[in-house]
């Protein structure tokens, strides 16, 4: 998970604009979200 987390955060950079950086956010937890479920 950790390696996940590293790489939306190396994601994150590439979306300076802040409403596209919401919108990935969101996309983003709901991933962790699902990945620990699958676990």
């Amino acid at each position: 998970i950790q390696i996940l987390l590293e790489k939306l955060r190396d994601n994150w950079k590439l979306f300076p604009d802040g409403r596209q950086n919401e919108l990935l956010h969101e996309h983003a937890l709901f991933g962790v979200q699902m990945s620990i479920l699958f676990l």
